[in-house]
């Protein structure tokens, strides 16, 4: 029985939310929000998308949860199931594109409600995709979204609260729109 019936759209999918994907989007994000002189915002971004992979990593290991069966077929190596971390990963680093391009960019309101949508239709499609491919159960996506999401939420608090704290230097680069 046939698992996936379209594995290599969802293999392609999935690998947008890989890892490797999100290290190279974080990498971008921070250059670009470092070219504009927001250091604390690119520091953030490191400190969120970096920790984050600490704290999926932690997690997979403190539940040690196993994958379903033929999961093997899509994996390199071994690893847990519970949190998914695709869908942890997607969520803070697409999230983190988004917050980004609301706060700290002069787009439109229709360009910037794009962007937002169209990261978001990709953790979806990245979650699902780890479920199509036989690797996650519908818990580990959830949960690696709902981790992601608490995660990421603190991490942008915390970037706001320094944020608010500093004082303001016209033209010292791009500064949250509030």
């Amino acid at each position: 029985m046939e698992l996936v019936p379209y594995p290599s759209l969802w293999t392609a999918i999935s690998l947008v939310g890989s890892p490797v994907a999100m290290a190279v989007l974080c990498v971008l994000l921070v250059l670009a929000l470092l070219r504009f002189g927001n250091v604390h915002a690119a520091s953030a971004c490191v400190l969120i998308a970096g920790l984050g992979g600490l704290l999926n990593t932690f997690l997979k290991a403190f539940v040690h949860r196993p994958r379903p069966p033929g999961a093997d077929r899509f994996l390199y190596g071994h690893s847990w199931s519970f949190p998914s971390g695709h869908a942890m990963g997607s969520l803070i680093g697409y999230g983190m594109l988004a917050y980004c391009a609301l706060t700290y960019t002069s787009l439109n309101s229709v360009a910037k409600r794009a962007i937002v949508a169209a990261c978001a239709l990709l953790v979806l499609a990245v979650g699902y995709s780890r479920v199509a491919l036989g690797v996650h159960y519908r818990g580990d996506v959830i949960g690696g979204w709902i981790i992601g999401a608490v995660w990421l939420a603190a991490g942008i608090a915390l970037l706001r609260s320094v944020e608010s704290r500093r004082p303001s230097t016209a033209g010292a680069g791009v500064t949250p729109e509030r």
